[in-house]
């Protein structure tokens, strides 16, 4: 095994109570941090190189998601702090504006009914819209079973809503992105 030289901060425990440690009252009396050394570098002015070479951007309001950083207040500040959660190259992508939230798009309801039934009751109600380059990990889906729908992606200003006129089974429900067009199936409960 390898070991540091590093040492562990002294722990005071305030108050043991019936329910766990109160910490209302904790202190933190360790010196600041001393803010990073001022170099000529590349990049926007007020940024702040962080121990990882990444920079500290600050910014007083939330703008949007930027690759590799996290919004938080820190010792620089309030702003964006390298999370070490992607390569170097996707976070100097910072600089780039964030891609702009726009409003969600229209969603188009299709009844399902059984082939050469056009008066039978439907079996599914699939919801289509354009996805815009969204992924299927970039949508919050909420269905329930009295048959509203809430879509929601950091991309857009509100949610897609719908009614889809039918009580449905949403755990039976399956969803997909194809040529830029979003998909989902919902079976129709049974009555």
């Amino acid at each position: 095994p390898v070991r540091s030289n590093t040492t562990m901060p002294a722990i005071e425990i305030i108050e043991e109570g019936e329910d766990g440690f109160d910490l209302d009252a904790v202190v933190d009396e360790s010196p600041p941090p001393t803010p990073p050394p001022k170099t000529a570098r590349a990049g926007p002015a007020s940024a702040a190189r962080s121990p990882g070479g990444r920079a500290f951007h600050p910014s007083s309001s939330f703008a949007g998601r930027r690759p590799g950083y996290a919004f938080k207040t820190g010792p620089s500040g309030t702003g964006y702090y390298p999370d070490g959660n992607v390569s170097d190259a996707v976070a100097a992508t910072f600089g780039e504006p964030a891609t702009p939230a726009t409003p969600p798009p229209r969603a188009k309801l299709s009844l399902l009914q059984p082939s050469g039934s056009a008066d039978a009751e439907p079996h599914s109600v699939e919801v289509t819209f354009a996805a815009g380059g969204l992924a299927p990990k970039d949508l919050d889906i909420r269905m329930k079973s009295d048959g509203k729908l809430d879509v929601r992606s950091e991309r857009w200003t509100a949610s897609l809503k719908a009614d889809l006129g039918h009580a449905v089974a949403p755990d039976l429900a399956e969803a997909w992105v194809h040529d830029g067009v979003a998909t989902l199936r919902v079976p129709v409960a049974a009555a």
